[in-house]
């Protein structure tokens, strides 16, 4: 029987306990990523091949950098590839980027 507010979802994921969810990360959170390479690129001189963001909730999550191109002295550009975790969408593996 469900109880209220409890889906058939949620009785799989009990039957499944030993599994482990892969958690992703929201588009938010892979622009603030990539404006991070950005400008580690664009301050430093140097090419991140991740970056470290923090969640206003508490805790951080390591990001794979993708791409980080130069297009000026002034200007680059950083690609961060969405990873939606167990909960696909349709931005899931959308290439996220911040000039």
């Amino acid at each position: 029987m469900l109880h209220r507010f409890q889906t058939t979802a949620d009785t799989d994921l009990d039957r499944n306990v030993a599994r482990i969810i892969e958690k992703g990360f929201t588009t938010g959170a892979a622009a603030s990523a990539a404006v991070q390479a950005a400008l580690i690129r664009l301050l430093t001189g140097n090419t991140p091949d991740h970056v470290t963001i923090s969640f206003l909730g508490g805790g951080t999550r390591t990001v794979p950098v993708q791409q980080v191109i130069c297009k000026a002295d002034n200007r680059c550009e950083a690609i961060i590839v969405k990873d939606a975790g167990d909960d696909p969408d349709i931005t899931h593996n959308a290439r996220i980027g911040a000039v």
